[in-house]
C-alpha cells in the first residue's frame, strides 16, 4: 500500500529496468510520479497495480517506460478509465493513456487486481431444461465440440477451462437442483493444483 503522499511512487535520474506490481497506490497527489527525461528513467515495468482515487494524476510519465505485461496481455487498474469490455474478459477495450507522454497501457483492468481472484467461465447450453436421454448441445472451451446424449447413471468427466485465479467451492461434493458436482481434483491456469475442492462455474 503506498498512500497519503505527495507522489506516491517518485522515480527520477537513471532508474532502469525495474518491476513494480501488485501494489495498492492509492490517495496520494500523484500516484506514479517519473520525471526528468534528460536523464530518462526507461524501461520500467508496472502492471498489477491498483490506482485509485490518486487527486491529480494515477500516472505520470515523461520517459519511457512499460505500463503492462506483454506476456500476461495485463496491465494496471485506474479508477478514472473510462473505457468499456464489450467482450467481458476484464480486460478494457481501449488503451489508458499515461499522463505527459506517449506510454500507453494496452490492457487495462476493469476491475481492481486482487490475488485469487475468481472467474466465472462462461458457457451455455441447450435445450434449457433437458431430460435423460436428450441430446445437449454445448458451446464452451471444453474438451469436447460435438453434441451428445447424457445416459441416466453414467459418470461424465468434462475438462473446463476457467481464468487464472478460480473460485472454489471448499468441499468434494456439491448438491444442486439437479444433480450432485463432485471433483477429486483441478488445476488451474497458473498450474495451481487443487484436491477435493470444486472449482465454481456459472451457466449463462
Amino acid at each position: 500500500m503506498i498512500s497519503g503522499s505527495n507522489n506516491g511512487f517518485e522515480i527520477w535520474i537513471y532508474i532502469r529496468g525495474n518491476s513494480i506490481y501488485k501494489n495498492n497506490i492509492t490517495s496520494n497527489n500523484k500516484g506514479v510520479y517519473i520525471y526528468y527525461p534528460g536523464y530518462a528513467s526507461n524501461s520500467n515495468l508496472f502492471y498489477h497495480n491498483n490506482f485509485i482515487e490518486n487527486a491529480e494524476n494515477n500516472t505520470w510519465d515523461e520517459c519511457t517506460n512499460n505500463w503492462y505485461n506483454e506476456t500476461l496481455e495485463e496491465g494496471n487498474y485506474y479508477d478514472d478509465y473510462v473505457g468499456t469490455d464489450a467482450d467481458e474478459d476484464g480486460i478494457g477495450d481501449v488503451p489508458y493513456n499515461i499522463s505527459e507522454g506517449d506510454n500507453q497501457d494496452l490492457y487495462p483492468l476493469m476491475e481492481p487486481y486482487v490475488e485469487n481472484k475468481p472467474p466465472i467461465a462462461k458457457f451455455t447450453y441447450s435445450p434449457e431444461n433437458p431430460v435423460v436421454d436428450e441430446t445437449i448441445i454445448f458451446n464452451a472451451s471444453l474438451s469436447f465440440g460435438e453434441a451428445f446424449v447424457l445416459k441416466a447413471n453414467v459418470t461424465y468427466n468434462y475438462t473446463i477451462r476457467t481464468g487464472s485465479y478460480p473460485q472454489i467451492h471448499h468441499t468434494d461434493r456439491l448438491e444442486v437442483d439437479k444433480g450432485v458436482i463432485t471433483c477429486s481434483k483441478f488445476m488451474d491456469a497458473n498450474g495451481e493444483r487443487y484436491e477435493d475442492w470444486i472449482p465454481a462455474i456459472r451457466l449463462e
